[in-house]
């Protein structure tokens, strides 16, 4: 319904009329006589043409509009988000499911909207994320989607109709949020009127909400491992739970109880390395949902206490200070054996031999100084280079009497560098900093310790080596860029070389130099024992999702890395085709944790993933990856019940409320529906009109015509 009224506005000064007068003036005196006579009635033509063409030339400068004005009647507009996650599709709404009876009612709903106005219902389904219009065929709306965004929902359909907010909206759901916010987070201006489907009590049910565990723990020391689970149904009922590495039993315990009830696992991890481990409960008899019995968790496990040997035929001020430093650390023992003519090595201290070729696995990290005879034995020798494949870590100390200054090398990988002529000893002043393009998370972290620090140049260096190809660089000396460290993995293992020496004026010079001193023997002996703290990690925040579930990622710098951009490079693994690149995303920083960043990644297949995630600074990249796995296990099925709590406090929040179902037929006789009266102004501009324009040009020439036929001049 409309009405209206057309007027015509001119835009013209003060000027015009006295002007557009002064011109019909003169053509009145112009045709009051003319040379030669003519008729009265020639003369009155004439005028008629000459001041029709002024007036039409007056309306033409005063730039008239023609505007029209209509005031019309919108009907209103109530919006229906109708949820169709998968959970919509459990029937336990009698022999009916949830989405079935939610359109049943909406049907009833629209029936009596159309009886009592003329208002507009907008139909969109939602699960995971906001649908299309669906307003002329929701009737056949299947529950197929995965996860369940209702804030998303809300705050996406108002969006969509910011031009014509609606009347009201309703939500039919079964209040059950897998994704996105709890809350509103900004105010909803539109009443929310909620309604809710499905039994909300749990069906009998044993699920493990959460596990609670260190990310890294130590071999040989006893750590708990929390689990949090949600039991229905079963109050009277022992529900075991299981800490399992594979088919592997780790630890048991018994629990009983309902709602939510804590289960402590107490482990004692006996070997090192990444685990994936699992958390099981029950199932119990009469349980029919399994899908949610389980929780996978990753645990880096470390050794509890590094062991470290100092074989050093001739013991200098390194051997003294590096034992100090196991003495301050909790982390590290530090053992040192030296050469006793006749007796061989003696453990200092504890006054008993040690051998090198049968005493290699009761230590984790061998140090060796100016020693020749185990590296030249081939007996001892294989001996160390079985050590290192199984897992050992050898540093080679420069010396004047090193084996590195020896001219061969039984290419067994166990040496990280090789001669490129005749290995020697050369004097110096010789600084130390990390290589410029190095990912060596210990070298970047001793690099930026060193850098512009007052260290004492070392004197001497073995010139004539350079890294195997197998072998890295990351710390070389300033100026020349020639290896200063080397390392080199074989098998398990890995072995370094340290090509410049006596490292004990560092602990000498002070603070800064002792630091430096501490801090480059202990990342190195943390990197050979295959556990030192990253100076960038990646990790998901759980080992285990479920499809439907969006995945949480957090990157971390850390040992004082300034942190640059960070990349994330996500592969799919495990598959026919191998390893199959899925995306490439940033993280974002977290406001108020330096050098915390998270990524969201949207809801994922089933399978096997792998992360890579890149902190570049500009100068520099380092990588660092974590894996973790994608149920088949809809994330819509982990809690069933409906939640009608959650849909009343959406629905409070709004200035609505949560509707009975059986009662949604009347809610049209409680809403406002009388529409919108909005205001329409059309303006056309007349100017542009060339019909203006060519009557002006018309009458002008058709004046002109006659004065020449009758001969006027």
């Amino acid at each position: 319904m409309s009405d209206g009224n057309i007027r015509v506005v001119f835009d013209a000064g003060n000027w015009l009329p006295p002007v557009a007068a002064l011109f019909l003036v003169l053509a009145f005196l112009l045709y009051r006589r003319t040379l030669p006579p003519l008729s009265r009635g020639r003369r009155a033509l004439l005028l008629l043409f000459r001041a029709s063409a002024v007036l039409l030339l007056v309306v033409f400068l005063a730039d008239p509009s023609l505007v029209t004005m209509r005031v019309e009647r919108r009907p209103p507009i109530v919006g229906a988000l109708v949820d169709v996650s998968r959970s919509m599709g459990i029937a336990d709404e009698g022999e009916r499911t949830r989405l079935d009876a939610a359109l049943e009612a909406l049907g009833g709903f629209r029936d009596e909207l159309r009886a009592r106005s003329d208002a507009e219902l907008r139909v969109i389904p939602f699960a995971g994320d906001l649908g299309d219009d669906a307003s002329g065929t929701w009737e056949h709306l299947t529950a197929t989607g995965e996860g369940s965004d209702i804030v998303g929902a809300v705050d996406g359909f108002l969006e969509r109709n910011r031009s014509s907010a609606p009347a009201a909206l309703l939500l039919l759901s079964d209040g059950r949020i897998t994704r996105g916010m709890v809350d509103p987070e900004r105010g909803v201006t539109v009443p929310v009127f909620a309604v809710a489907f499905g039994d909300s009590v749990e069906p009998p049910d044993v699920a493990v909400e959460r596990v609670e565990a260190e990310r890294t723990v130590y071999r040989g020391t006893r750590t708990g491992i929390e689990a949090t689970l949600s039991i229905s149904g079963f109050p009277d009922r022992d529900v075991p739970v299981t800490l399992l590495d594979g088919a592997e039993t780790l630890a048991r315990t018994v629990v009983r109880g309902s709602g939510a009830v804590t289960a402590t696992l107490a482990w004692t991890p006996s070997r090192e390395g990444e685990r994936q481990l699992t958390v099981r409960a029950g199932p119990i008899v009469g349980e029919t949902r399994l899908g949610n019995n389980e929780e996978e968790i990753a645990v880096a496990v470390r050794k509890e206490r590094i062991r470290v040997l100092v074989a050093d035929r001739y013991a200098d001020w390194n051997a003294t200070l590096l034992r100090r430093l196991g003495d301050r650390s909790p982390r590290f023992e530090v053992e040192v054996a030296i050469w006793m003519p006749g007796r061989g090595y003696r453990l200092l201290g504890a006054n008993r031999a040690w051998h090198p070729g049968g005493d290699l696995d009761v230590v984790d990290v061998l140090f060796v100084s100016d020693e020749t005879g185990m590296l030249s034995d081939p007996v001892m020798r294989s001996a160390m280079a079985g050590w290192v494949r199984r897992g050992g870590g050898l540093a080679l100390l420069a010396d004047e009497r090193s084996f590195l200054l020896a001219k061969r090398n039984g290419g067994d990988g166990l040496i990280p560098v090789r001669p490129t002529g005749a290995p020697r000893v050369e004097s110096g002043e010789f600084h130390v900093a990390a290589a410029p393009a190095t990912r060596n998370a210990f070298a970047r972290a001793f690099g930026e310790i060193v850098s512009g620090s007052d260290l004492p140049p070392l004197p001497l260096r073995l010139g004539g080596l350079e890294p195997t190809a197998g072998a890295e660089s990351p710390l070389v000396f300033d100026g020349d860029g020639r290896p200063f460290l080397a390392l080199q993995r074989t098998g398990a293992g890995v072995t370094a070389a340290v090509l410049g020496y006596p490292l004990w004026r560092w602990a000498l010079a002070g603070d800064e130099g002792a630091l430096a001193f501490d801090r480059f023997f202990g990342g190195l002996i943390q990197f050979l024992a295959g556990g030192g703290d990253a100076a960038f990690e990646v990790r998901s925040a759980r080992a285990s999702w479920t499809t439907g579930e969006a995945v949480r990622l957090v990157a971390e710098t850390n040992g004082g890395r300034t942190p640059g951009t960070i990349r994330g490079l996500l592969e799919q693994t495990g598959s026919a085709t191998g390893t199959a690149a899925v995306s490439a995303f940033l993280f974002s920083p977290v406001e108020g944790r330096d050098g915390r960043f998270e990524a969201v990644l949207d809801p994922l297949s089933p399978g096997t993933y792998l992360v890579t995630a890149t902190d570049d600074d500009g100068e520099t990249a380092i990588e660092a990856q974590v894996s973790f796995s994608v149920r088949p296990v809809s994330v819509e099925f982990l809690r069933i019940a409906g939640d009608r709590g959650t849909l009343a406090r959406i629905a409070g929040a709004s200035g609505g409320a949560l509707i009975d179902r059986d009662l949604l037929y009347r809610l049209p006789a409680r809403l406002s529906l009388d529409g919108e009266r909005v205001t329409r102004r059309d303006v056309r501009p007349l100017r542009a009109e060339f019909l203006l324009f060519a009557s002006i040009v018309a009458l002008l020439a058709a004046e002109w015509t006659l004065r020449k036929a009758w001969g006027l001049v």
